[in-house]
């Protein structure tokens, strides 16, 4: 028996001894990804190293589907349509635990009427930036939005977007996240979700955890830097900027044009650190 045989049927086994769902079509998925490391002339002892040893696969989808079953347990914490949704232009914004279990929005340095806003207990919080207004904001100086939130809350959808001003945010947990920063920085302690976008052009973005079923991490220009991500995918993509992602669980595709993506430690731009990108384990 070859050493590929040997390993997908080792494979089978024992994800039929832990009782994982769809068999047959993780075999399938990892014989491709064996074949295409043969045809790419990747030792095969090396091929193993970063697929996994059928013990390490079969753990890794037994902690996925405990999280699968864990993330749908906080299904219930989502209020369909209570969002929080941001998007400025020139206002830093500050995200924070409120001291009690109610929403609050203080501006500093910043006139209300620029912006459309609705702070509401069903629908939750939305700020956005009046486009008539958009030549004025960009002319005059920075102010200051501090959005506190209920400790732990959960939102259906949260979208965040912030042009020419900064973004510090200390836990977030939504169905959906996304943020986009243009021309600021943005540093976040937390986000859980179950998927996550995070887009940067020329601005600087640094999490420090991520907890996530995917996870998206796009730069143009900026750098995005991450601690620790523990998500099923990752998908990061690079036009010009850099990438560093200290720790990564789970799996993860890169592709660059110019920037530098470095993950778990290992530079993950050309094609033989992308093969080892797509199927290394950490």
């Amino acid at each position: 028996m070859s050493k590929k045989d040997k390993y997908l049927k080792e494979l089978e086994e024992k994800l039929n001894e832990n009782n994982i769902t769809n068999t047959k079509e993780i075999v399938e998925k990892y014989r491709k990804r064996y074949e295409f490391s043969l045809e790419a002339e990747i030792a095969e002892d090396e091929i193993i190293e970063m697929l996994g040893t059928p013990d390490d696969v079969v753990a890794k989808y037994v902690k996925n589907e405990n999280k699968t079953h864990h993330m749908d347990e906080k299904d219930v914490k989502y209020k369909a349509g209570y969002n929080l949704i941001v998007k400025t232009i020139c206002d830093d914004i500050i995200i924070k635990a409120s001291s009690d279990d109610k929403n609050h929005v203080v501006f500093d340095r910043v006139d209300p009427e620029n912006y459309e806003i609705i702070t509401d207990s069903e629908k939750g919080i939305y700020i956005n930036y009046k486009k008539s207004k958009y030549l004025s904001l960009n002319r005059r100086s920075s102010g200051e939005i501090t959005i506190s939130i209920p400790k732990d809350k959960w939102f259906d959808r949260i979208d965040i977007s912030n042009a020419s001003a900064d973004l510090n945010v200390i836990d977030l947990r939504s169905r959906e996240a996304k943020i986009q920063i243009a021309s600021g920085d943005a540093e976040i302690h937390q986000i859980e979700a179950d998927n996550v976008n995070i887009n940067t052009v020329s601005g600087d973005i640094k999490v420090y955890k991520i907890n996530a079923k995917s996870v998206a991490l796009n730069t143009v220009s900026g750098d995005i830097a991450v601690n620790y991500i523990d998500s099923q995918t990752t998908r990061i993509d690079s036009v010009s900027g850099d990438v560093n992602v200290l720790k990564l669980e789970g799996e993860y595709k890169t592709s660059s044009v110019s920037g530098d993506v470095m993950v778990n430690g290992e530079e993950c731009t050309n094609i033989t650190k992308k093969i080892k990108g797509v199927f290394k384990r950490s």
